[in-house]
C-alpha cells in the first residue's frame, strides 16, 4: 500500500494527466484549446513541481477545467483509487435489484479483506 501522502495539487496534476490520456489522445494542447488556454500554460500545470516553471492547479482552475470538460465538480481533487471505487459503486447501483443482491452476496462470500 502506498504510504506517501499526496497534496491536492499532486492529485489534481495526476488526474489532469489521466484526463488528457483518456479524453485528449495524450495531447495536452488539445485540452488547452478546449479550455481556451495557452498550451504552454497547460504544460506548466503538468510539469514537475520541482521546476521553476511549474504552476499549481488551484481551486478556481480545477473547477474551470471540470466545468468546461463536463466533469463532476471536485473530480480532479479525488485520489485515483477513490475514483475507481466510485465507478464500481455506480455500476453496482445501475444493476437490477436481483443482480445487485447477487453481487452483494458474492462480495460477502469472499470474507473480510486484510489491509
Amino acid at each position: 500500500m502506498e504510504t506517501t501522502v499526496r497534496t491536492v495539487y499532486e492529485i489534481r496534476r495526476r488526474n489532469l494527466r489521466q484526463l488528457i490520456e483518456d479524453d485528449y489522445f495524450g495531447r495536452p494542447f488539445l485540452l488547452a484549446e478546449k479550455l481556451g488556454l495557452n498550451r504552454n500554460y497547460v504544460y506548466k500545470l503538468l510539469s514537475d513541481p520541482e521546476k521553476s516553471s511549474h504552476k499549481r492547479i488551484g481551486d478556481r482552475q480545477a473547477r474551470q477545467i471540470e466545468q468546461t470538460c463536463g466533469l463532476p465538480i471536485g473530480l480532479l481533487d479525488q485520489r485515483p483509487e477513490d475514483l475507481e471505487a466510485s465507478a464500481i459503486l455506480q455500476q453496482i447501483e445501475a444493476l437490477t435489484p436481483e443482480h445487485r443482491r447477487a453481487v452483494e452476496s458474492l462480495i460477502r462470500s469472499l470474507g473480510p479483506v486484510d489491509e
